[in-house]
């Protein structure tokens, strides 16, 4: 069963000269997902912020709080033995938090951050009914907004692990 559609509906309906096209079209979600990438000091955080508020206001969707993967890092620093991080000397900061991220992959994958993006997105499809009684995805105006994606294998890995799907994809580099 594909998107919630059976082969055989689909057969039917060709056979029957409708537009299966449009059927399928009908269910595409209209969910957004803006992955931002950009060195430390770059603004990203402060893009993010504008890209939630305008999609909410102007745009009315349903706009979750920015997902951080700083705020990602440090809650799993735990598992690679990091010390809590506190902002206070930012340049301690920065290469703490960059050592634990790269400790989190080296020990449990490149994509581990990522594949923690896609577990907190799926729990909020979840929680806002994103998601039907068999598990598949209904349409829906939510968006997420990504801060900061660190190297491409970060976003091959969204786009893998399908929390990236659908007609358009944006990634911005600030």
């Amino acid at each position: 069963m594909a998107a919630g559609i059976s082969i055989q509906k689909l057969l039917s309906d060709v056979d029957q000269g409708s537009n299966v096209a449009t059927q399928i079209d009908d269910r595409l979600s209209q969910e957004l997902i803006f992955a931002l990438v950009g060195p430390v000091g770059s603004g990203v955080s402060t893009a993010a912020g504008m890209i939630r508020d305008l999609l909410s206001t102007e745009f009315h969707y349903a706009v979750e709080p920015v997902i951080k993967l700083s705020d990602i890092i440090k809650a799993e620093a735990h598992r690679v033995g990091g010390r809590s991080v506190e902002r206070d000397h930012l340049d301690d900061y920065i290469e703490t938090m960059q050592q634990i991220g790269n400790d989190l992959r080296k020990q449990y994958g490149p994509f581990y951050l990522t594949e923690k993006v896609v577990e907190k997105i799926c729990k909020i499809r979840g929680e806002q009914g994103g998601y039907d009684s068999a598990g598949i995805q209904v349409p829906g105006r939510r968006a997420f907004v990504l801060d900061s994606l660190k190297n491409m294998e970060e976003l091959t890995s969204l786009i893998r692990e399908g929390a990236l799907t659908g007609r358009v994809r944006l990634l911005a580099g600030i």
